[in-house]
């Protein structure tokens, strides 16, 4: 969903533009990655926007919008500064999203994490990523100790501890390489020299888990799935009795296997003779809906 904060303060625009956002995902329900790119930034760790009012203004309005979505990636524009920041809800990071990531020496300007790469499970937040600027335009990052001094201003406590992957400015013009798959989002930035020559920057990849909480009337419950005796059957469990499940199954191609409703807590749907891979399970109960995945081995 690409989108524009610009005319934030004409009257009733934010409304509008929410509005909008929850139109699109209703129409797209089945859609696994929520992906969001825009120009004004909701996070960031910039010198030069960081403490803006209307920065503030857009992540009070927008971000409960966010987390209600479940939108999966936010790609960001307006501070020219590299920044890889959450898995972000409630304006707080989520514990445990992130994995796999590659220490190394901390500097002042080029990485103040001392992180590189890494695994970030979206699950249950959104990553937020800032890929710097493809001209010679620049702004500096801002330390923990200069973030720390203006924090009570932004509503956001421990805000450094959001950039969780790499965090910093070369002074080099930069761009990113995204590719999108069903199981991943990998995205590869890289540093372009004054003669041309391109150099890997960061490199780092985005999943989705595969238990996912729902939350709705009904509660709280965690999904879940598997393939029962000879492969066939699919036992999905997690469910309150007497509350409608409605599960479809799909194939990686998007052709939907089987279809089912139940209102037992431990559902065991027959399916056909199937091949070892991967298989998408959609479910949905009072309204709120999930995707995951499972494999047969």
């Amino acid at each position: 969903m690409g989108m524009s904060y610009e005319d934030y303060s004409v009257v009733g625009y934010l409304d509008s533009l929410r509005n909008w956002m929850g139109r699109q995902v209703a129409a797209n329900p089945n859609t696994k990655w929520r992906v969001a790119f825009f120009h004004k930034t909701m996070y960031t760790g910039s010198s030069s926007h960081q403490s803006d009012a209307d920065g503030k203004v857009v992540r009070d309005s927008m971000a409960p919008l966010f987390d209600s979505l479940h939108i999966s990636l936010a790609l960001q524009g307006h501070d020219h500064v590299y920044e890889v920041m959450g898995p972000i809800k409630n304006k707080a990071l989520v514990a445990g999203s992130v994995t796999g990531q590659t220490a190394v020496p901390v500097d002042a300007r080029a990485n103040l994490t001392g992180k590189l790469g890494g695994t970030f499970d979206v699950a249950n937040g959104t990553l937020y990523f800032l890929d710097n600027s493809a001209g010679k335009k620049k702004y500096e990052p801002r330390s923990k100790l200069a973030m720390d001094t203006v924090e009570a201003g932004l509503g956001i406590t421990n805000y450094f501890s959001f950039f969780t992957g790499r965090f910093g400015q070369t002074g080099e013009p930069t761009f990113s390489e995204v590719k999108v798959s069903t199981d991943s989002i990998n995205i590869s930035t890289y540093t372009v020299s004054d003669a041309g020559t391109a150099t890997l920057f960061d490199a780092f990849k985005v999943v989705r888990g595969s238990s996912t909480s729902v939350k709705g009337a009904m509660g709280q419950r965690m999904l879940h799935a598997a393939f029962g005796p000879m492969g066939h059957p699919l036992i999905v469990a997690g469910n309150v009795a007497g509350i409608e499940m409605k599960i479809k199954v799909y194939s990686l191609n998007g052709s939907r296997i089987a279809e089912h409703s139940s209102k037992e807590a431990s559902t065991l749907i027959n399916l056909p003779s199937l091949s070892k891979g991967v298989y998408f399970v959609h479910v949905k109960v009072e309204g709120a809906t999930t995707t995951f995945k499972v494999s047969k081995n």
